[in-house]
Formats: C-alpha cells, structure tokens, sequence
C-alpha cells in the first residue's frame, strides 16, 4: 500500500525545470475541475525535504493556485530505480512541430544549434 502524506509545498524539493504551458494547462483543469488527483511523488532526503521524483507540473500548478500544502507518495529510497525519461511527440515531422512553436506569438526558436532552445519572450530559456 503507497504511503500518502499531507505535506507543507514548502518541504518539496524539484530538480528539474517546468514547461509553464502545461503549467497552465494543468492550473486551468484544476480550476474548472476543482481536484487534482494524482499525487506527486517524493523521497525523503535525510534533511526532512521532500525530493520531488514525479509531479513537477503539478506541484508548480498547486503554487501558482497559493495552496499551501499537497497530498504526496512517499517512496522508500531503498526501493527506487532512477531513469530518464522525456515526453515523445508522435505522427508529425520535426519541421511540422517548429511550425507550431513558430505560430505561438511568445515562444522563439534557437535554430541552427544541435541542442535548440525555446526563448519566451518574458525572459526564461528553456532546452528542448
């Protein structure tokens, strides 16, 4: 049985960056739902904070609504297997995707470059 807490947003720890658009994707769906389901799933480092494994929309999307606690899954460090994984994009083209990155008015495109960037146009930089 998965161990569930309710825990302070302040204890959880990410360790990687957000895409802000399904960051308010996801803030939309809670609004109009009212629930977010799934909880988001953590480690507990020996210093009490709680290192964020799965959930970083979801724990950014709790934020930007200033709730100020979640319910997480706490896995036992001992029994975890860490793997890198990345969201797939299946039936188009590459250039069909930068077509539609192109046709939003706030998102650039690094090209040219073996490790592309997006640019929005509020400031932040984030790798493709």
């Amino acid at each position: 049985m998965p161990v569930l807490r309710v825990v302070p947003l302040t204890r959880i720890r990410a360790h990687e960056e957000v895409d802000p658009l399904r960051v308010d994707r996801l803030v939309g769906r809670i609004k109009e739902d009212g629930i977010q389901v799934n909880p988001m799933m953590c480690s507990e480092a020996p210093s009490g904070e709680l290192v964020l494994l799965d959930g970083a929309t979801r724990t950014e999307s709790l934020r930007r609504l200033e709730f100020e606690h979640a319910v997480v899954q706490v896995i036992d460090p001992e029994e975890l297997i860490l793997e890198t994984w990345h969201h797939v994009i299946r039936k188009c083209t590459e250039e069909e995707i930068l077509d539609d990155i192109r046709g939003v008015g706030e998102l650039t495109v690094s090209e040219g470059s073996t490790n592309p960037k997006l640019h929005m146009s509020s400031g932040p930089v984030y790798s493709v």
